[in-house]
């Protein structure tokens, strides 16, 4: 669960800007309708879609999760109900807007979940998923290192997986300004080091190696942001401390002010170098 009393570190609270963030873009990619929040963790999203004038329905399997929804976030408009994602107890053409954020790296059995959230969607409705981006997290072949998730996805694989069950389908990254990119991306990168290591002394464990080329990393992302940026992730990368220093404890109030006044966008192209992918579906 997302605890908003509770962030730490910056890394925690960059990764809460970029999810409240999905919410508000999949918001106003519809007029206000009926809205289902499938896996809607502790209710934040499900509140946020609520404040845009939907009619909002949040489901979770996590009665925990649902109960602390109830507490925090409340509305006329807004109701949540404890639900498996694989046999949802709605009518058919129900939903005109259906999300589903940072869930589909958890399915096991794809094909009921993403039938499903076909069936209860309105023809012409928009299924919206989002998940975090496998290319800046993974070696090919590589198992995720988030131990909670299945698989995870590059935009390729995103779009193949959701496209026998939607009329169309576009990907989307998610970018943001270089602090808040950076934090997200070299989060990335020491999880995926640490994956490495693992393997190696492990090698029995069946997945590939792929050592990384130090420079390719900066390489990645100078496309797509300014010098500075690089040379910030560039810094991190090779050890030096973080400017603010939250990484290792307490998040200054001004720190998080900081990192707030951010901007965090989605864009179309450089899918390979986006924290996070979306996929927008129409049925």
């Amino acid at each position: 669960m997302e605890f908003f009393d509770e962030f730490r570190t910056a890394e925690a609270y960059c990764l809460h800007l970029m999810h409240s963030h999905a919410y508000k873009e999949a918001a106003g990619l519809v007029p206000a309708g009926r809205v289902l929040d499938l896996g809607c963790n502790n209710g934040y999203g499900s509140y946020e879609l609520s404040r845009h004038g939907h009619r909002v329905v949040g489901v979770d399997v996590s009665a925990e999760a649902l109960d602390d929804a109830r507490r925090r976030f409340n509305a006329d408009n807004l109701e949540y109900r404890q639900v498996s994602g694989q046999d949802l107890p709605f009518e058919a053409d129900s939903f005109d807007l259906i999300t589903s954020f940072q869930v589909i790296e958890h399915i096991v059995e794809m094909e009921p979940y993403l039938r499903e959230i076909r069936r209860v969607l309105k023809p012409g409705g928009l299924a919206v998923f989002t998940t975090p981006n496998a290319r800046i997290r993974l070696d090919p072949g590589m198992q995720p290192w988030n131990r909670f998730h299945v698989q995870e996805f590059t935009p390729e694989h995103l779009k193949e997986t959701v496209t026998p069950f939607f009329a169309d389908v576009t990907i989307r990254g998610l970018y943001a300004s270089e602090e808040l990119y950076a934090t997200e991306f070299n989060r990335c990168q020491r999880a995926l080091k640490q994956a490495r290591e693992t393997q190696r002394a492990a090698p029995t464990a069946a997945q590939p190696v792929h050592e990384p080329i130090r420079d390719a990393i900066a390489a990645a992302v100078k496309a797509v942001l300014p010098a500075r940026a690089v040379e910030y992730i560039r810094t991190r990368r090779d050890g030096a401390p973080a400017r603010n220093g939250s990484a290792e404890g307490t998040l200054a109030s001004a720190d998080k002010e900081r990192l707030a006044r951010g901007s965090i966008f989605y864009r179309e192209d450089g899918l390979d170098k986006a924290l996070d992918l979306m996929a927008v579906c129409r049925r």
